[in-house]
């Protein structure tokens, strides 16, 4: 998908897209209906900045990759929680208020910038899941970047947001 302008009729603020699911979510849609619209919103979500120019996290390899090749064919936007398990921690929120909603998105409608042999790699175990133990894990305490820390190779980079001329001028 990735960043849509702010002169798009899509484009919706972080803030409007916690909104939109709230309202969704207290409006008696089906499951299959929300499933759609979480799908679409995390997506938006986590390219909100971009789907690789400006987003925050990479990996090591992908980064070196990115700078060598130039070829976004090897790339894949990924997120460190799968929308599977995320759609399962908001569906079991006691309160499904936009501002918790937001947080939840916050914190785990993260997206990352990696090798799609990395994917790959995080598809053999974790799918559309997360470690065992994960979700028993009060929901403030649950790590977000849990499965990364299965796979030790996949050495995670925070970049700080960045402009295309930025982003161009580090990763060279």
């Amino acid at each position: 998908m990735g960043r849509i302008s702010e002169r798009n009729l899509c484009y919706r603020s972080r803030e409007q897209i916690a909104e939109d699911l709230h309202i969704a979510l207290h409006c008696g849609i089906s499951y299959g209906g929300r499933h759609s619209l979480y799908k679409r919103a995390f997506w938006a979500w986590s390219e909100f900045e971009g789907k690789h120019e400006g987003c925050h996290w990479w990996s090591r390899a992908a980064l070196e990759s990115w700078a060598e090749h130039r070829d976004l064919k090897r790339l894949c936007h990924e997120h460190v929680v799968p929308m599977d398990t995320l759609i399962g921690i908001i569906e079991k929120l006691n309160d499904k208020s936009a501002h918790n909603i937001r947080n939840v998105l916050h914190k785990f409608c993260v997206g990352v910038s990696i090798l799609r042999t990395e994917h790959a790699l995080l598809n053999t175990r974790f799918r559309s899941t997360m470690p065992d133990g994960w979700g028993q894990q009060p929901l403030g305490k649950r790590d977000e970047f849990a499965r990364y820390r299965v796979f030790p190779q996949i050495v995670l980079v925070c970049q700080a947001p960045a402009t295309s001329d930025s982003f161009r001028r580090n990763c060279i």
